[in-house]
């Protein structure tokens, strides 16, 4: 009821430039708007002067109070407006109603019908958070200022001594973005004062002179009154991430956007920025069935879109506390075959990528990712890599990288044993990985099941 209904929803709905449809429960959505909505929004007179000020057609039905789904082909096709459509960044509807004969077209190719987010296949939009998935992931708190450092700068300071006997470890971390996840990492640290008292964190001096000498003063002009007494900590402290992650062996991070939905492993002691994703657990399951392919196609329609390349956006909110797991969260069977199958299989995926990306013999000065500071790997990416394997499934037509490209195939192999395993543990045969609306239709069931 705090989404749909209830006294909550009702205080939210009030800000929302639309009407909300709810079931006469108050907390569940209507499947269909109704058939006779109020001509306030939908016709009559008042309605009609509301749309006089909209920047757009309205269509209405010859009763004045329903949408028709006969819009005027000024607006929803012709050859003018066939041409506007191709530089809209969204799909287009076109077409008549299916009572007047005609096809309704989404983006070019018929649909039966046109959902809220745009698609035309399988309504995810009636997806629900689990309650089951919350607390596990996390995007990463916000610094707001310059607490990162380069790898030089946070040697020198790691290797200083304090008097109070203190490790600079504790404070400076490995930093990482998106970029770094899938390009060459920039090999960035942070001062992370964590909840430090004032008193606590001056006891780790070169970090503390820094953050004082460079931090201290911005902080000094914000109005956040948090960020501003607060001076030596992050802007935001990001507590329940760090009691998530604390005790565990390892972290996974994935890019808040990327072109490719990819997970990577990462130390205890990593730091996320606020472009990436951090999830708190550290078992080679759970990395399996977020590697599989039912949790990208779940994450590739539920997520968004943006940037340049209008790549894909995962969130922990509505992409990964919506997926339904084959086995609750907390509560997987750790000795049942299928879990410790879904463990191999990416385990295996883990070791065969890192040794591609990282080949022998191991390079000096590792940074956070494990990898070193060559110049040869710089074309070793997980970019590169996932980019070669589109091309070798015929998903895309570009330039690759040799190394990439030949290793390409067995990448495949290792991404379709995961698939099978992730499969079984479902209960669901493998040949459901060629048909994706199959894929979300079945998810979408399990998570309502769960909701």
């Amino acid at each position: 009821p705090t989404h749909w209904g209830g006294e909550q929803g009702q205080a939210d709905d009030a800000f929302l430039p639309f009407p909300v449809a709810t079931s006469p429960a108050g907390n569940v959505p209507s499947p269909i708007p109704s058939p006779n909505p109020s001509p306030t929004h939908w016709g009559g007179e008042q309605g009609q002067a509301d749309d006089a000020s909209l920047p757009f057609p309205v269509a209405t039905s010859p009763a004045g109070n329903v949408p028709t789904p006969n819009p005027s082909p000024t607006h929803w096709g012709g050859e003018q407006d066939q041409a506007d459509d191709a530089f809209l960044p969204f799909p287009v509807a076109t077409g008549k109603g299916p009572g007047d004969g005609d096809v309704i077209m989404l983006d070019g190719l018929p649909v039966a019908s046109i959902n809220a987010d745009l698609t035309g296949g399988v309504d995810i939009t009636w997806a629900r958070q689990l309650t089951q998935n919350t607390g596990i992931s996390f995007i990463g708190p916000q610094k707001d200022g310059p607490l990162d450092i380069p790898n030089e700068l946070a040697q020198t300071i790691l290797k200083s001594v304090n008097p109070s006997g203190q490790s600079n470890t504790d404070v400076v971390k490995p930093y990482l973005n998106g970029s770094d996840l899938v390009q060459m990492s920039r090999n960035y640290w942070i001062i992370d004062y964590g909840t430090r008292t004032i008193e606590q964190a001056s006891q780790y001096e070169a970090p503390f002179k820094y953050v004082e000498e460079n931090l201290k003063p911005l902080r000094a002009r914000n109005r956040d009154n948090q960020r501003r007494v607060n001076w030596w900590r992050l802007g935001r402290s990001g507590g329940d991430y760090r009691s998530a992650v604390h005790g565990l062996s390892r972290q996974i991070f994935t890019p808040r956007v990327a072109k490719h939905r990819v997970f990577v492993w990462v130390g205890a002691n990593s730091f996320p920025d606020s472009a990436v994703v951090a999830i708190a657990r550290d078992d080679d399951y759970f990395f399996g069935v977020l590697h599989s392919k039912l949790h990208e196609v779940w994450s590739l329609r539920m997520g968004t879109w943006l940037g340049k390349g209008n790549d894909p956006r995962y969130t922990p909110t509505t992409t990964f506390e919506t997926f339904p797991f084959p086995f609750v969260p907390g509560q997987e069977p750790t000795d049942d075959p299928r879990y410790q199958a879904i463990a191999a299989a990416a385990q295996q995926l883990e070791a065969e990528r890192s040794a591609w990306l990282n080949p022998s013999p191991p390079q000096p000065l590792p940074n956070a990712l494990g990898r070193g500071e060559n110049k040869a790997l710089q074309e070793r990416t997980l970019t590169n890599l996932y980019n070669a394997l589109n091309v070798y499934r015929g998903v895309e037509k570009i330039t690759t990288k040799k190394a990439a490209g030949d290793f390409a195939p067995r990448l495949d192999a290792l991404h379709t044993a995961l698939d099978a395993a992730v499969c079984a543990a479902y209960g669901w045969e493998v040949e459901i990985l060629a048909d994706e609306e199959e894929i979300l239709r079945r998810l979408l069931a399990l998570n309502l099941a769960r909701a």
